[in-house]
């Protein structure tokens, strides 16, 4: 696992992979990838391992920002015109990007807002699309792709 600093109103606190911390109006929760990963497939939106994180909201006023950030390399084999990356909440997709080549290496940076309305336990996940069932889609996550949710109460 891997250390992540965050500073919130003039407090530092330090998070383990996977773990969260609280302040008086904050919440942090944190998934940092340690390695690199390789997954392939054909189906349509699937999780990229080890970019998910299941909350419950202190409230059911609570409102999200989840924070995507990751170096992904896209391969596609088989034909097809696309493959996306996104983040999703309970297989709600929230946010996506679309990559129209058949390799593709993008460094992605992504901030979404989400209010859910329930106090329920959610999921927030990173995910990849490849558009059409035909072709295999490969994804590479290297090592520090970093999930990190801002429950703000």
């Amino acid at each position: 696992h891997e250390d992540a600093i965050i500073e919130l109103a003039g407090a530092v606190d330090t998070l383990e992979a996977g773990a969260s911390s609280s302040t008086e109006s904050v919440r942090v929760y944190q998934t940092i990838t340690t390695g690199n990963s390789s997954q392939s497939g054909n189906n349509d939106d699937t999780a990229i391992t080890g970019l998910s994180i299941t909350l419950t909201p202190a409230s059911s006023s609570s409102k999200f920002l989840i924070f995507l950030n990751g170096y992904f390399f896209i391969y596609r084999s088989g034909g097809g015109s696309s493959a996306d990356i996104g983040i999703r909440r309970n297989n709600i997709v929230l946010h996506e990007k679309n990559y129209t080549t058949s390799s593709d290496s993008s460094h992605a940076d992504k901030i979404v807002y989400d209010q859910p309305s329930t106090s329920n336990a959610v999921t927030y996940e990173a995910f990849y699309d490849s558009q059409t069932a035909s072709p295999t889609t490969t994804i590479e996550t290297n090592k520090g792709s970093i999930l990190t949710i801002l429950e703000i109460l």
